[in-house]
């Protein structure tokens, strides 16, 4: 039993993805979707084992391989908006890659290099780290560069992490690491 005292809990209590001023409070009322994982979510389908779990933190979902992940049907939800924040609380068991919440994936380049180019149609984003465990994300592209922002900010692994990418109505974006502009 000592063992499930100290199992710890993955993945993301509170995912919010706001279609709104970019800086602005979010609410539950006021966000395109917001997950806080207490109760059943019922437009979230959980694949893989990936299961719903409670701790002193409220409700999580916990991840406990590469293949899983939840979804959840999200068209077009963002046409018009002006400005996107992405964000939500993290606990990564581990260093390195890692795409915590995101619409459209990352690609690799013959040489390694990771591009996240914007979608024609619709709006795309990404939120996690790179290989050095680094704080990694842009929404809807990154302007004339076709490669997600990289922060020299670590997230810390066995540890919750509040992350969030903000990008206004005149395209500048910004992260911010446990509260903190980065």
């Amino acid at each position: 039993m000592p063992q499930q005292r100290f199992r710890r809990e993955c993945a993301f209590v509170l995912l919010v993805l706001v279609a709104a001023v970019a800086g602005a409070e979010i609410e539950p009322g006021g966000a395109a979707l917001y997950l806080d994982f207490e109760k059943d979510e019922p437009q979230l389908s959980l694949v893989q084992g990936v299961r719903r779990v409670q701790g002193r933190y409220g409700g999580a979902l916990e991840f406990t391989n590469a293949l899983q992940y939840a979804q959840v049907e999200f068209s077009r939800v963002l046409d018009g908006a002006e400005a996107v924040t992405v964000g939500g609380w993290f606990f990564p068991r581990r260093s390195g890659e890692q795409y915590f919440f995101f619409r459209g994936s990352p690609e690799v380049g013959p040489q390694g290099e990771r591009f996240f180019r914007p979608a024609d149609n619709w709006v795309n984003f990404v939120l996690g780290t790179d290989q050095h465990g680094f704080l990694l994300g842009t929404i809807h592209g990154n302007g004339s560069m076709p490669f997600p922002y990289v922060t020299v900010n670590e997230v810390a692994f066995d540890a919750w992490n509040q992350l969030a990418i903000m990008k206004d109505a005149r395209g500048f974006q910004k992260f911010y690491l446990n509260g903190v502009l980065v």
